[in-house]
């Protein structure tokens, strides 16, 4: 998951659905992205947002990206 906090937009990969490019886009495109870690510094890649209600960011904007079904077929 990637946070921009000055945006507050918060981008939720969800895997097979072009989450790697946008994230590699917010990266170098939005100054304040930043990817959510853990106490270990490790990357949280599929961090659902209800976590971050529960640590007080409420106020973010959540977006993903969903292909339709039969795409896939």
């Amino acid at each position: 998951m990637i946070i921009a906090h000055r945006q507050q937009l918060a981008f939720t990969h969800i895997p097979k659905n072009a989450g790697t490019s946008i994230r590699h886009w917010l990266m170098r495109h939005v100054e304040t992205a930043r990817e959510v870690q853990d106490h270990d510094g490790e990357v949280i890649k599929h961090c659902p947002p209800t976590h971050l209600y529960r640590v007080g960011q409420r106020s973010l904007r959540f977006f993903a990206v969903v292909r339709n079904p039969y795409d896939r077929l």
